[in-house]
């Protein structure tokens, strides 16, 4: 549904109004579950229960149907894909699928594999399965990745140069690193388990890796340099994303209150949704999508169809909250923490203080002058301070440190 803007109306009624509008992107009607560019081939394939579409006209596309019920995919060459069946039986594995002809045939067998990547601009391939990790130079050899053996690897994200990250089902200290193309990999420690992780604004940055995580402890995290920090808490993220500027999009799914749908995290502006006009606010995964495409345009699938929000950058709402203006001290805290207002007139904030399993132990109002809270009676440890604008929205999360 396309949105008109009235200026007139915006300059009479101070309202803040997004120029963005969803179009549906994938066939109509379909239970879309993931979709996928083919960013060195400048092709897509969207994937249903059934099978999957594929595309060689990213602007206009003409999709056609395999009937091969697949959960990702990888270029090979113009007229073959790589394809991952995952149907918990024996047939699972990687597959060549001639684009043409619609014939298969079976590249490597491996139990219920969950990610299919290839390396930009080369012609290195991973596959994280049920139990572990396999590679190959060429797509013909497989070999299996010995950091992984026995290890159910969950997702994996490219940023390069030779910057790789994958996730496991370690229920800690479940990401591991490579710098160096998948030869030598670090474990790093984290409290809580991840399972989609991507890459955000200037590749091969270790603190630009980012990723979401389940159950008490979820929500929206980068990583800055060996320590994970929350950048936005929410237990029900089932998606996370990229528009084409690397700008991270989280998603839920229709039940998964109080939120749903789909929402842009800024450091400036906190969550930013972008809903209206979406017809199906049920998602499963959002792309990140190739940079021939028009300013932070992003892909979302739902069980209606793939949807493209185009425009985006320009309805971004800025907030004039920033995490600086907020003050917390002495950080660790013992008894007395203090919280102070930086920046003169700002009124109606309100925080929260939660543990790392979601408890919210304390809420409060924020004087303009500042406010002093007793957290005497808090056990020692490590808490999220959230802070709220007067919209409710999440603005700025520090880290706490209770002695």
């Amino acid at each position: 549904m396309k949105k008109i803007i009235s200026i007139l109306l915006f300059a009479l009624l101070s309202l803040q109004v997004f120029p963005y509008e969803w179009e549906i992107y994938g066939p109509p009607g379909a239970d879309v579950f993931k979709i996928h560019f083919f960013k060195q081939d400048f092709c897509s394939a969207i994937f249903t229960e059934n099978g999957f579409f594929l595309t060689e006209q990213l602007n206009a596309p003409s999709w056609e149907f395999y009937e091969f019920p697949a959960n990702g995919a990888a270029a090979y060459n113009e007229d073959t894909i790589l394809v991952i069946r995952n149907a918990g039986s024996y047939s699972d594995g990687i597959y060549f699928m001639d684009v043409n002809t619609h014939e298969y045939s079976v590249a490597e067998y491996c139990y219920k594999p969950n990610y299919i990547l290839k390396v930009e601009w080369g012609d290195h391939y991973f596959v994280g399965f049920e139990g572990g990790m396999n590679e190959s130079m060429d797509g013909l050899a497989w070999t299996e990745v010995s950091a992984f053996t026995g290890v159910k690897c969950f997702d994996m994200a490219y940023g390069p140069p030779d910057v790789v990250a994958v996730a496991c089902n370690y229920l800690y200290d479940n990401v591991f690193i490579s710098y160096d193309d998948g030869v030598i990999w670090t474990q790093i420690i984290n409290e809580f388990r991840f399972f989609e992780l991507a890459f955000k604004g200037d590749y091969g940055i270790l603190n630009n890796l980012v990723g979401i995580c389940e159950g008490n402890w979820g929500g929206l995290y980068e990583l800055n340099g060996d320590v994970w920090e929350v950048l936005y808490y929410e237990p029900n993220i089932n998606a996370l994303g990229l528009d084409n500027s690397l700008t991270p999009y989280i998603g839920w799914h229709q039940g998964a209150q109080p939120h749903v749908g789909i929402g842009r995290f800024t450091p400036n502006a906190g969550l930013t949704y972008f809903n209206e006009g979406l017809p199906n606010l049920n998602v499963f995964d959002i792309s990140e999508s190739p940079p021939i495409f028009g300013s932070n345009w992003v892909f979302c699938c739902t069980d209606e169809g793939a949807y493209v929000c185009k425009g985006i950058s320009l309805g971004v709402e800025s907030s004039p909250f920033r995490e600086q203006d907020i003050n917390i001290y002495p950080n660790p805290v013992r008894d007395n923490l203090h919280i102070g207002v930086i920046t003169e007139g700002m009124t109606g904030l309100e925080i929260t203080v939660v543990s790392l399993r979601g408890e919210e132990l304390l809420q409060r109002k924020i004087a303009h002058d500042g406010t002093c809270i007793d957290l005497s009676y808090i056990p020692s440890g490590i808490y999220l301070l959230n802070v709220y604008d007067p919209s409710g929205r999440l603005v700025a999360t520090k880290k706490l440190l209770k002695k």
